[in-house]
């Protein structure tokens, strides 16, 4: 008999838990910050969630009035 996925998350710890399928959209100004972020992407319980990481910081237009 074959273990569902529910089956293998029930009763695991919080910090255990694999994320749902979501987008993970990360902005980083600092080269460091990104590394870490694709780092932590490499684990095992973020295997369903979509990371993308851009390095440069968000893109603004200047402020006119």
């Amino acid at each position: 008999m074959s273990k569902s996925p529910q089956d293998e998350t029930f009763g695991a710890a919080p910090h255990e838990r694999p994320v749902p399928r979501i987008s993970i959209h990360a902005f980083c100004e600092q080269p460091d910050t990104g590394a870490v972020l694709q780092r932590a992407g490499a684990d095992r319980r973020l295997a369903k969630a979509h990371l993308t990481v851009q390095l440069g910081g968000i893109a603004m237009e200047p402020i006119t009035q």
